[in-house]
């Protein structure tokens, strides 16, 4: 009979497990493009153009295949075969595996940019999320304030002490705080739902953001445009494209 509370119990001690869980944990920046890494759907299709490139390296590199040729006839001898190894000259062979390779070479530039622009994308909607947070506590408080007001303006008003125009300014000050509280939580909303879809979270989930708006130090100007040119993914997708081009160009004289 003291088996139905254990069990009980333990069922009520596993749901709680369960629950805590799924509930999720802090999100980091760094967690965040992690996860965005691993997960996001662009960044996944972009990957798995990178094994057909792969596989096209290595037809590319396969040599022709030997011809055999066999032909019957009325006349004596009645059978004669024949063969031949084709042998490509000029260096088509090498010129075919550069192209093949320049195409992985840009495949790959690809997806260092995709992977680059959804870093970027993740950064910004982490931020615009936290800042969307940090928007709604400010008129959340300044709601609280405008609460205090009207209820204050409206004491004054029923004893005597002010006119009615104080008690309607101050129940406009609330209503104007109460639209820019409901504004915070929309954008909230929003910036959440963004921010999920990029991480490939249900859109729903509410994740605490750990990391605040003053985190990190921002570089200098010089720093800055020195790092967007040496390594610009877009800049390094067009040098991939141009080299890729020349091997075609070579191939094509060498055919």
């Amino acid at each position: 009979m003291n088996a139905w509370p254990a069990c009980g119990l333990m069922t009520l001690l596993l749901a709680s497990a369960l629950l805590h869980a799924q509930a999720p944990p802090a999100l980091t920046l760094d967690d965040a493009i992690a996860r965005a890494i691993e997960a996001n759907r662009a960044v996944l299709a972009a990957r798995s153009a990178r094994a057909i490139d792969l596989a096209a390296v290595q037809a590319a590199g396969q040599r022709p295949n030997p011809e055999v040729t066999v032909e019957a006839e009325r006349e004596t001898p009645h059978w004669s075969f024949g063969g031949a190894v084709p042998v490509e000259i000029s260096g088509k062979r090498r010129r075919r595996i550069d192209v093949a390779n320049a195409t992985l070479a840009v495949t790959e530039a690809e997806t260092a940019r995709v992977t680059a622009d959804v870093r970027s994308d993740v950064r910004r909607a982490y931020y615009q999320t936290v800042a969307a947070v940090r928007r709604l506590d400010i008129a959340q408080e300044l709601e609280t304030i405008a609460t205090r007001a009207r209820d204050a303006a409206q004491e004054r008003f029923q004893t005597g002490a002010s006119p009615r125009l104080d008690a309607l300014q101050a129940q406009l000050a609330l209503s104007e705080a109460q639209n820019e509280s409901a504004r915070a939580r929309g954008e909230i909303a929003a910036a959440r739902t963004e921010l999920n879809a990029l991480l490939a979270y249900p859109l729903e989930t509410v994740s605490t953001l750990a990391d605040p708006l003053e985190g990190g130090s921002l570089p200098s100007p010089a720093e800055a445009i020195a790092q967007a040119i040496g390594a610009n993914a877009e800049l390094q997708v067009l040098q991939k494209q141009i080299d890729a081009e020349r091997a075609r160009v070579a191939l094509a004289r060498a055919m």
